[in-house]
Parts: C-alpha cells; sequence; structure tokens
C-alpha cells in the first residue's frame, strides 16, 4: 500500500494544474496534489509538507520525499 502525492510551487493550481495531471498520465497515480497557492505556504516550509502527510494519513517517518531541487 503505497500511495503517492505531488507538492508543487506552481503558481497555476487548481484545474490546470489537474489539467495538466491528466495528460500527463499522472492523475491516476496521485492520491494528494498540495500546491502551495492553495495550501498557503511554499516549499521548502514545513506546513505544506505537514499538510500533504496528514491527507496521507502518515507522519514523516512513514513518508520519502523526491525532489528535483536541493533549495525547494
Amino acid at each position: 500500500g503505497l500511495r503517492m502525492g505531488c507538492i508543487t510551487n506552481r503558481y497555476f493550481a487548481g484545474e490546470p494544474l489537474r489539467h495538466d495531471l491528466r495528460r500527463l498520465g499522472l492523475a491516476s497515480s496521485l492520491e494528494i496534489v498540495a500546491a502551495s497557492c492553495e495550501i498557503g505556504f511554499l516549499k521548502p516550509h514545513p506546513a505544506i509538507f505537514r499538510w500533504a502527510l496528514h491527507r496521507a494519513g502518515c507522519g514523516a517517518n512513514d513518508a520519502i520525499m523526491v525532489g528535483d531541487s536541493w533549495s525547494a
């Protein structure tokens, strides 16, 4: 039972983000989508990660984060 999600600082979130995830074939694999403009915190602020962990129903010790930027 792995659950995958996306935490993004993307400016245009909401339906444009979900549309792009569907177009790329990723939407069905992502149970949690946390967009900073919707959550109110930018990565690397801990609050956006806590929000995603809460939605996933797990703690930080039970999660893994894979990123593409050292600064974020």
